[in-house]
């Protein structure tokens, strides 16, 4: 997508997921979309839809309801599956070890009815686990989508849509050029 801020005026772009692909819309067409000063990022985690993991991974194992002050970098298919592009982050994000309810569900699940496609209120790409200042939030236009990040069996996968860079020098490396490249797109 462009604008990650709904479906008016911005489309899923293949390749995509093959949630969004099937239903043309995901949860994350609304990750750069205020409401009310905050933003609220949704990904899905995996098959269980369960972000616990998630929560104990950054927590350095230790079960907790959320993580303070962790920097999330989305990121989106280029022109191949294998092709991921950092499209922006939240800076100081509290990611939650559960989905909770976004308050802006009902607009958003109008918007996608408007569009013509089925929704229920309740579904889990109406969710949300992590969240952050609207103000913390940035997205990178189109012509600045150029950091990739690298796929593959090590890295993301097209079967995992989360990655931890903790993985040894290789990922520190990837790391310090992300840093590098946050700074000169603030």
């Amino acid at each position: 997508m462009r604008e990650y801020q709904g479906l008016t005026n911005d489309a899923i772009v293949v390749p995509a997921g093959r949630f969004p692909k099937q239903k043309r819309w995901g949860g994350e067409c609304w990750n750069f979309r205020p409401w009310r000063g905050r933003m609220y990022g949704y990904v899905r985690v995996n098959s269980r839809a369960d972000p616990a993991p998630v929560v104990r991974r950054l927590n350095s194992g230790a079960v907790a309801e959320y993580v303070d002050d962790v920097t999330v970098v989305w990121v989106a298919h280029g022109g191949a599956i294998n092709e991921t592009y950092v499209l922006g982050w939240f800076e100081h994000s509290k990611v939650y070890g559960e989905f909770l309810d976004r308050p802006d569900a009902g607009r958003i699940a109008r918007e996608v009815h408007s569009t013509g496609i089925d929704i229920e209120v309740d579904q889990e790409e109406l969710r949300y686990f992590v969240t952050c200042k609207e103000e913390d939030a940035r997205l990178l236009s189109e012509s600045e989508r150029a950091f990739r990040v690298p796929t593959g069996k090590g890295w993301m996968a097209s079967r995992s849509l989360l990655f931890y860079p903790d993985g040894g020098a290789e990922h520190e490396g990837l790391k310090r050029r992300l840093l590098v490249y946050r700074l000169y797109n603030k």
